[in-house]
Protein backbone atom coordinates (compact mmCIF):
# COMPACT_ATOMS: atom_id res chain seq x y z
CA UNK A 1 0.00 0.00 0.00
CA UNK A 2 1.17 3.58 -0.55
CA UNK A 3 2.76 5.47 2.34
CA UNK A 4 0.51 8.50 1.83
CA UNK A 5 -3.24 8.45 2.32
CA UNK A 6 -5.39 7.83 -0.71
CA UNK A 7 -7.57 10.89 -1.30
CA UNK A 8 -10.61 11.35 -3.53
CA UNK A 9 -11.91 14.92 -3.93
CA UNK A 10 -14.88 16.73 -5.40
CA UNK A 11 -17.41 14.06 -4.40
CA UNK A 12 -21.09 14.31 -3.65
CA UNK A 13 -22.15 13.04 -0.24
CA UNK A 14 -23.54 9.85 -1.84
CA UNK A 15 -20.27 9.20 -3.71
CA UNK A 16 -18.19 9.88 -0.60
CA UNK A 17 -20.29 7.56 1.57
CA UNK A 18 -20.02 4.79 -1.06
CA UNK A 19 -16.21 5.12 -1.17
CA UNK A 20 -16.02 5.06 2.63
CA UNK A 21 -18.11 1.87 2.76
CA UNK A 22 -16.08 0.19 0.03
CA UNK A 23 -12.69 0.82 1.64
CA UNK A 24 -13.82 0.19 5.21
CA UNK A 25 -15.13 -3.20 4.10
CA UNK A 26 -11.62 -3.88 2.80
CA UNK A 27 -10.00 -3.00 6.13
CA UNK A 28 -9.11 0.65 5.65
CA UNK A 29 -9.71 3.66 7.89
CA UNK A 30 -11.72 6.10 5.78
CA UNK A 31 -12.56 9.68 6.69
CA UNK A 32 -15.11 11.84 4.90
CA UNK A 33 -14.21 15.57 4.92
CA UNK A 34 -16.57 18.38 3.79
CA UNK A 35 -14.81 21.04 1.73
CA UNK A 36 -17.28 23.84 2.50
CA UNK A 37 -18.83 23.93 -0.98
CA UNK A 38 -21.28 21.08 -0.52
CA UNK A 39 -18.78 18.54 -1.84
CA UNK A 40 -16.56 16.13 0.07
CA UNK A 41 -13.10 14.57 0.12
CA UNK A 42 -12.39 11.06 1.39
CA UNK A 43 -9.04 10.19 2.98
CA UNK A 44 -8.18 6.47 3.15
CA UNK A 45 -5.40 4.76 5.11
CA UNK A 46 -4.86 1.01 5.12
CA UNK A 47 -3.46 -0.96 8.10
CA UNK A 48 0.28 -1.14 8.68
CA UNK A 49 0.70 2.24 7.04
CA UNK A 50 1.69 4.91 9.56
CA UNK A 51 -0.37 8.07 9.09
CA UNK A 52 1.74 10.86 7.54
CA UNK A 53 1.68 14.44 8.82
CA UNK A 54 -1.55 16.16 7.79
CA UNK A 55 -1.19 17.94 4.45
CA UNK A 56 -2.29 21.56 4.07
CA UNK A 57 -6.02 21.84 3.48
CA UNK A 58 -8.49 18.95 3.49
CA UNK A 59 -7.04 15.64 2.32
CA UNK A 60 -3.90 15.22 0.26
CA UNK A 61 -2.62 13.78 -3.03
CA UNK A 62 -2.08 10.14 -3.89
CA UNK A 63 1.54 9.35 -4.69
CA UNK A 64 1.11 5.89 -6.23
CA UNK A 65 0.15 7.02 -9.73
CA UNK A 66 2.14 8.32 -12.70
CA UNK A 67 1.85 11.76 -14.30
CA UNK A 68 2.11 11.80 -18.10
CA UNK A 69 3.13 15.26 -19.34
CA UNK A 70 2.02 14.66 -22.94
CA UNK A 71 -1.54 13.91 -21.88
CA UNK A 72 -1.40 16.19 -18.81
CA UNK A 73 -3.00 13.31 -16.95
CA UNK A 74 -2.40 11.43 -13.70
CA UNK A 75 -2.70 7.73 -14.53
CA UNK A 76 -3.54 5.51 -11.57
CA UNK A 77 -5.59 2.52 -10.37
CA UNK A 78 -8.63 3.55 -8.34
CA UNK A 79 -8.33 0.30 -6.38
CA UNK A 80 -5.11 0.62 -4.35
CA UNK A 81 -2.43 -1.75 -5.61
CA UNK A 82 -4.32 -2.40 -8.84
CA UNK A 83 -2.84 -2.53 -12.33
CA UNK A 84 -2.77 0.46 -14.69
CA UNK A 85 -0.71 1.79 -17.59
CA UNK A 86 0.60 5.34 -17.91
CA UNK A 87 1.89 5.33 -21.52
CA UNK A 88 -0.96 4.99 -24.03
CA UNK A 89 1.54 5.33 -26.89
CA UNK A 90 3.54 2.19 -26.06
CA UNK A 91 2.78 0.13 -29.16
CA UNK A 92 4.49 -2.93 -27.72
CA UNK A 93 1.44 -3.30 -25.46
CA UNK A 94 -2.07 -4.30 -26.60
CA UNK A 95 -4.40 -1.33 -27.10
CA UNK A 96 -6.91 -2.44 -24.49
CA UNK A 97 -4.11 -2.60 -21.90
CA UNK A 98 -2.10 0.55 -22.65
CA UNK A 99 -5.25 2.69 -22.86
CA UNK A 100 -6.74 1.45 -19.54
CA UNK A 101 -9.73 0.47 -21.68
CA UNK A 102 -10.18 -3.28 -21.09
CA UNK A 103 -13.09 -3.58 -23.52
CA UNK A 104 -11.06 -1.77 -26.24
CA UNK A 105 -13.93 0.64 -26.88
CA UNK A 106 -13.34 2.79 -29.95
CA UNK A 107 -14.16 6.46 -29.56
CA UNK A 108 -17.76 7.62 -29.72
CA UNK A 109 -19.25 10.98 -28.78
CA UNK A 110 -20.69 9.81 -25.45
CA UNK A 111 -17.30 8.63 -24.22
CA UNK A 112 -15.84 12.12 -24.25
CA UNK A 113 -18.14 13.00 -21.35
CA UNK A 114 -17.21 9.93 -19.32
CA UNK A 115 -15.43 10.20 -15.97
CA UNK A 116 -11.71 9.53 -16.47
CA UNK A 117 -11.71 10.02 -20.27
CA UNK A 118 -8.33 11.34 -21.42
CA UNK A 119 -7.92 11.24 -25.21
CA UNK A 120 -7.79 8.79 -28.11
CA UNK A 121 -5.10 6.74 -29.84
CA UNK A 122 -4.14 7.18 -33.44
CA UNK A 123 -5.85 5.09 -36.11
CA UNK A 124 -4.33 1.61 -36.24
CA UNK A 125 -4.80 1.44 -40.01
CA UNK A 126 -7.96 -0.62 -39.70
CA UNK A 127 -10.16 2.26 -38.56
CA UNK A 128 -9.72 1.63 -34.84
CA UNK A 129 -9.35 4.82 -32.79
CA UNK A 130 -9.44 3.72 -29.17
CA UNK A 131 -10.46 5.76 -26.12
CA UNK A 132 -7.87 6.35 -23.40
CA UNK A 133 -8.89 6.39 -19.71
CA UNK A 134 -6.84 7.50 -16.73
CA UNK A 135 -7.68 4.35 -14.76
CA UNK A 136 -8.77 0.86 -15.83
CA UNK A 137 -11.76 1.15 -13.50
CA UNK A 138 -13.07 4.06 -15.60
CA UNK A 139 -12.63 1.91 -18.72
CA UNK A 140 -14.62 -0.89 -17.08
CA UNK A 141 -17.36 1.58 -16.11
CA UNK A 142 -17.57 2.85 -19.71
CA UNK A 143 -17.86 -0.75 -20.93
CA UNK A 144 -20.72 -1.41 -18.49
CA UNK A 145 -22.45 1.80 -19.65
CA UNK A 146 -22.09 0.65 -23.26
CA UNK A 147 -23.93 -2.58 -22.47
CA UNK A 148 -26.59 -1.15 -20.18
CA UNK A 149 -27.33 2.16 -21.91
CA UNK A 150 -26.02 2.33 -25.47
CA UNK A 151 -26.91 -1.26 -26.31
CA UNK A 152 -30.15 -0.93 -24.34
CA UNK A 153 -29.78 -4.08 -22.27
CA UNK A 154 -30.64 -2.07 -19.15
CA UNK A 155 -34.18 -1.80 -20.52
CA UNK A 156 -34.49 -5.43 -21.57
CA UNK A 157 -36.62 -7.93 -19.62
CA UNK A 158 -34.85 -8.74 -16.39
CA UNK A 159 -32.01 -6.40 -17.43
CA UNK A 160 -30.39 -9.40 -19.07
CA UNK A 161 -29.15 -10.51 -22.49
CA UNK A 162 -27.59 -13.48 -24.24
CA UNK A 163 -24.05 -13.47 -25.54
CA UNK A 164 -25.45 -13.97 -29.03
CA UNK A 165 -27.36 -10.69 -28.67
CA UNK A 166 -24.25 -9.02 -27.31
CA UNK A 167 -22.03 -10.36 -30.09
CA UNK A 168 -24.37 -8.99 -32.76
CA UNK A 169 -24.25 -5.53 -31.19
CA UNK A 170 -20.52 -5.70 -30.49
CA UNK A 171 -19.63 -6.79 -34.02
CA UNK A 172 -21.71 -4.02 -35.63
CA UNK A 173 -24.77 -3.99 -37.83
CA UNK A 174 -22.89 -4.92 -41.02
CA UNK A 175 -20.87 -7.78 -39.51
CA UNK A 176 -21.11 -11.21 -41.05
CA UNK A 177 -22.60 -14.13 -39.15
CA UNK A 178 -19.09 -15.64 -39.06
CA UNK A 179 -17.72 -12.56 -37.29
CA UNK A 180 -20.53 -12.66 -34.75
CA UNK A 181 -19.95 -16.36 -34.13
CA UNK A 182 -16.22 -15.75 -33.66
CA UNK A 183 -17.01 -13.42 -30.75
CA UNK A 184 -19.42 -15.94 -29.23
CA UNK A 185 -16.86 -18.73 -29.54
CA UNK A 186 -14.01 -16.63 -28.19
CA UNK A 187 -15.92 -15.44 -25.13
CA UNK A 188 -17.27 -18.93 -24.45
CA UNK A 189 -13.79 -20.46 -24.56
CA UNK A 190 -12.26 -17.79 -22.31
CA UNK A 191 -15.08 -17.64 -19.75
CA UNK A 192 -14.27 -19.30 -16.44
CA UNK A 193 -17.72 -20.85 -16.17
CA UNK A 194 -20.46 -21.50 -18.75
CA UNK A 195 -21.73 -18.29 -20.25
CA UNK A 196 -25.07 -17.90 -22.00
CA UNK A 197 -27.50 -15.39 -20.47
CA UNK A 198 -26.03 -12.52 -18.47
CA UNK A 199 -27.73 -10.25 -15.94
CA UNK A 200 -26.50 -6.67 -15.60
CA UNK A 201 -27.37 -6.82 -11.90
CA UNK A 202 -25.36 -9.96 -11.16
CA UNK A 203 -21.76 -9.30 -10.13
CA UNK A 204 -20.90 -12.94 -10.81
CA UNK A 205 -22.37 -12.86 -14.33
CA UNK A 206 -20.75 -9.55 -15.20
CA UNK A 207 -17.35 -10.52 -13.81
CA UNK A 208 -17.38 -13.77 -15.78
CA UNK A 209 -18.34 -11.93 -18.98
CA UNK A 210 -15.88 -9.10 -18.38
CA UNK A 211 -12.95 -11.43 -17.82
CA UNK A 212 -13.78 -13.37 -20.99
CA UNK A 213 -14.16 -10.24 -23.15
CA UNK A 214 -11.11 -8.52 -21.70
CA UNK A 215 -8.95 -11.62 -22.19
CA UNK A 216 -9.97 -11.71 -25.86
CA UNK A 217 -8.94 -8.06 -26.29
CA UNK A 218 -5.68 -8.36 -24.33
CA UNK A 219 -4.42 -11.56 -25.92
CA UNK A 220 -5.68 -13.76 -23.07
CA UNK A 221 -3.32 -12.20 -20.52
CA UNK A 222 -5.47 -10.22 -18.08
CA UNK A 223 -3.55 -7.93 -15.75
CA UNK A 224 -6.31 -5.99 -14.00
CA UNK A 225 -7.73 -7.84 -11.01
CA UNK A 226 -11.28 -8.78 -10.06
CA UNK A 227 -11.54 -5.98 -7.50
CA UNK A 228 -10.82 -3.42 -10.21
CA UNK A 229 -13.42 -4.93 -12.55
CA UNK A 230 -16.07 -5.05 -9.82
CA UNK A 231 -15.23 -1.50 -8.71
CA UNK A 232 -16.00 -0.18 -12.20
CA UNK A 233 -19.14 -2.28 -12.61
CA UNK A 234 -20.63 -1.59 -9.18
CA UNK A 235 -19.92 2.14 -9.12
CA UNK A 236 -21.26 2.63 -12.65
CA UNK A 237 -24.37 0.61 -11.81
CA UNK A 238 -24.96 2.57 -8.59
CA UNK A 239 -24.09 5.99 -10.00
CA UNK A 240 -21.26 6.41 -7.47
CA UNK A 241 -18.22 6.52 -9.75
CA UNK A 242 -15.72 8.85 -8.02
CA UNK A 243 -13.85 11.72 -9.60
CA UNK A 244 -10.20 11.09 -10.52
CA UNK A 245 -7.84 11.26 -7.53
CA UNK A 246 -5.88 14.47 -7.08
CA UNK A 247 -2.36 14.26 -8.45
CA UNK A 248 0.73 15.60 -6.61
Amino acid sequence: MPDAPIVFRGLTREQAEAIVRFHEENGARATMIPDGTGLYSVSIIYPDTPPPPPPPGPGGPRLDGTFNTKYNTYFIALVPGGFYRSDPDDRSVRRSVRTNNPGALNISAWQRDRMGFVDVTGDDGAGNVTSIYSSPEYGVAAWYFLLSDRYGFGSSPGRSFTIDQLARRYAGGNASSATVQNYVNGWSQLAERPISRVSLDSDADMLNLARAMYKLESGQHLQINNDQILFGIQHERNGTLPAPPTRP
